[in-house]
Protein backbone atom coordinates (compact mmCIF):
# COMPACT_ATOMS: atom_id res chain seq x y z
CA UNK A 1 0.00 0.00 0.00
CA UNK A 2 1.17 3.33 -0.93
CA UNK A 3 2.48 5.77 1.27
CA UNK A 4 -0.39 8.26 2.57
CA UNK A 5 0.33 11.49 3.79
CA UNK A 6 -1.53 12.55 7.27
CA UNK A 7 -3.34 15.05 5.94
CA UNK A 8 -4.32 13.45 2.80
CA UNK A 9 -5.18 10.56 4.82
CA UNK A 10 -7.95 13.27 6.67
CA UNK A 11 -8.99 14.41 3.57
CA UNK A 12 -9.90 11.32 1.47
CA UNK A 13 -11.65 10.16 5.25
CA UNK A 14 -13.78 13.75 5.05
CA UNK A 15 -14.58 12.93 1.12
CA UNK A 16 -15.89 9.50 1.95
CA UNK A 17 -18.20 10.90 5.09
CA UNK A 18 -19.39 13.63 3.04
CA UNK A 19 -20.42 10.97 0.34
CA UNK A 20 -21.99 8.94 2.88
CA UNK A 21 -23.73 12.00 4.52
CA UNK A 22 -24.99 13.07 1.10
CA UNK A 23 -26.68 9.43 0.41
CA UNK A 24 -28.18 9.39 3.89
CA UNK A 25 -30.03 12.73 3.32
CA UNK A 26 -31.18 11.60 -0.13
CA UNK A 27 -32.87 8.74 1.57
CA UNK A 28 -34.43 10.08 4.38
CA UNK A 29 -35.99 13.01 1.95
CA UNK A 30 -37.61 10.01 -0.03
CA UNK A 31 -38.61 8.42 3.00
CA UNK A 32 -40.68 11.37 4.64
CA UNK A 33 -43.89 10.63 3.59
CA UNK A 34 -43.74 7.27 4.46
CA UNK A 35 -42.23 7.94 8.10
CA UNK A 36 -44.38 10.65 8.81
CA UNK A 37 -47.48 8.49 7.78
CA UNK A 38 -46.38 5.83 10.18
CA UNK A 39 -45.85 8.40 12.74
CA UNK A 40 -49.11 9.88 12.31
CA UNK A 41 -51.35 6.78 12.14
CA UNK A 42 -49.40 5.25 15.45
CA UNK A 43 -50.36 8.55 16.92
CA UNK A 44 -53.58 7.96 15.73
CA UNK A 45 -54.41 4.35 17.15
CA UNK A 46 -53.06 5.26 20.83
CA UNK A 47 -55.68 7.50 20.91
CA UNK A 48 -58.46 5.38 19.74
CA UNK A 49 -57.54 2.32 22.24
CA UNK A 50 -57.13 2.48 25.30
CA UNK A 51 -54.75 -0.18 25.28
CA UNK A 52 -51.86 -1.00 23.00
CA UNK A 53 -49.77 -4.38 22.78
CA UNK A 54 -46.78 -4.65 21.25
CA UNK A 55 -43.90 -6.69 21.06
CA UNK A 56 -41.67 -6.22 24.20
CA UNK A 57 -38.48 -5.09 23.94
CA UNK A 58 -35.94 -3.68 26.77
CA UNK A 59 -36.49 -0.49 26.88
CA UNK A 60 -40.47 -1.34 27.14
CA UNK A 61 -39.32 -3.47 30.29
CA UNK A 62 -37.24 -1.19 31.74
CA UNK A 63 -40.42 1.87 31.03
CA UNK A 64 -42.79 -1.09 33.14
CA UNK A 65 -40.28 -0.45 36.14
CA UNK A 66 -41.02 3.03 36.98
CA UNK A 67 -44.29 3.17 35.48
CA UNK A 68 -47.82 1.81 35.86
CA UNK A 69 -49.36 2.76 32.63
CA UNK A 70 -46.99 0.38 31.19
CA UNK A 71 -47.21 -3.76 31.68
CA UNK A 72 -44.89 -6.59 30.50
CA UNK A 73 -46.46 -9.87 30.11
CA UNK A 74 -44.15 -12.36 28.98
CA UNK A 75 -43.23 -11.41 25.42
CA UNK A 76 -46.19 -8.71 25.30
CA UNK A 77 -45.95 -4.55 26.21
CA UNK A 78 -49.07 -3.35 27.42
CA UNK A 79 -49.19 0.43 27.14
CA UNK A 80 -52.24 2.11 27.99
CA UNK A 81 -52.94 5.76 26.74
CA UNK A 82 -53.80 7.55 30.25
CA UNK A 83 -51.67 7.99 32.64
CA UNK A 84 -51.25 10.07 35.75
CA UNK A 85 -48.14 12.81 35.98
CA UNK A 86 -47.78 15.58 38.24
CA UNK A 87 -50.49 14.21 39.90
CA UNK A 88 -53.22 14.40 36.97
CA UNK A 89 -54.59 12.16 34.58
CA UNK A 90 -53.11 12.57 31.04
CA UNK A 91 -54.85 10.79 28.09
CA UNK A 92 -53.01 10.83 24.71
CA UNK A 93 -55.38 12.52 22.08
CA UNK A 94 -53.10 14.26 19.84
CA UNK A 95 -53.12 12.55 16.04
CA UNK A 96 -50.95 15.11 13.53
CA UNK A 97 -52.33 17.95 11.60
CA UNK A 98 -51.27 18.52 8.08
CA UNK A 99 -49.71 21.61 9.05
CA UNK A 100 -47.77 19.59 11.99
CA UNK A 101 -46.53 16.97 9.33
CA UNK A 102 -45.10 20.74 7.40
CA UNK A 103 -43.52 21.64 10.64
CA UNK A 104 -41.88 18.11 10.72
CA UNK A 105 -40.98 19.01 7.62
CA UNK A 106 -39.03 22.31 8.01
CA UNK A 107 -37.26 20.45 11.44
CA UNK A 108 -36.22 17.83 9.01
CA UNK A 109 -34.13 20.38 7.24
CA UNK A 110 -32.96 22.10 10.16
CA UNK A 111 -34.74 24.71 9.51
CA UNK A 112 -36.80 26.97 12.11
CA UNK A 113 -40.40 26.45 12.62
CA UNK A 114 -42.28 28.95 14.49
CA UNK A 115 -45.23 28.06 16.24
CA UNK A 116 -47.88 29.75 18.89
CA UNK A 117 -48.58 28.31 22.17
CA UNK A 118 -50.67 25.11 21.69
CA UNK A 119 -50.17 24.65 17.97
CA UNK A 120 -48.09 21.16 18.86
CA UNK A 121 -44.48 21.54 19.10
CA UNK A 122 -44.03 18.71 21.07
CA UNK A 123 -46.00 16.65 18.58
CA UNK A 124 -44.21 18.08 15.35
CA UNK A 125 -40.73 17.07 17.17
CA UNK A 126 -42.09 13.60 16.98
CA UNK A 127 -41.93 13.36 13.17
CA UNK A 128 -38.46 14.18 12.50
CA UNK A 129 -36.92 12.31 15.33
CA UNK A 130 -38.38 8.89 13.81
CA UNK A 131 -37.13 9.77 10.82
CA UNK A 132 -33.62 10.75 11.57
CA UNK A 133 -33.35 7.86 14.11
CA UNK A 134 -34.10 5.32 11.30
CA UNK A 135 -30.32 5.87 10.17
CA UNK A 136 -29.13 4.78 13.67
CA UNK A 137 -27.22 8.00 14.32
CA UNK A 138 -28.69 9.25 16.99
CA UNK A 139 -31.38 12.56 17.46
CA UNK A 140 -30.96 15.22 20.34
CA UNK A 141 -33.85 17.57 20.89
CA UNK A 142 -32.76 20.77 22.03
CA UNK A 143 -34.82 23.33 24.10
CA UNK A 144 -34.80 26.32 26.33
CA UNK A 145 -38.39 25.73 27.76
CA UNK A 146 -38.42 23.85 31.07
CA UNK A 147 -42.23 23.16 30.61
CA UNK A 148 -41.31 21.03 26.84
CA UNK A 149 -38.23 19.49 28.36
CA UNK A 150 -40.31 17.83 31.65
CA UNK A 151 -40.84 14.40 32.07
CA UNK A 152 -44.32 14.59 31.17
CA UNK A 153 -43.91 16.17 27.58
CA UNK A 154 -40.75 14.38 26.41
CA UNK A 155 -42.64 11.05 27.21
CA UNK A 156 -45.01 11.49 24.77
CA UNK A 157 -41.77 11.86 22.05
CA UNK A 158 -40.50 8.64 23.40
CA UNK A 159 -43.41 6.61 23.87
CA UNK A 160 -44.15 7.69 20.05
CA UNK A 161 -40.81 6.66 18.73
CA UNK A 162 -40.90 3.75 20.74
CA UNK A 163 -44.40 2.71 19.42
CA UNK A 164 -43.61 2.59 15.61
Amino acid sequence: MMFIKRKSLYNEIDKIEKRITDKLEVVLDESVPEAFAIVKETARRFKETSVLEVTARDYDKDLAATRESIVVNGDKAYWSNHWIAGGNEIVWDMVHYDVQLIGGVALHKGKIAEMATGEGKTVVATLPVFLNALAGRGVHIVTVNDYLSSATRSGWVRFTNSMV
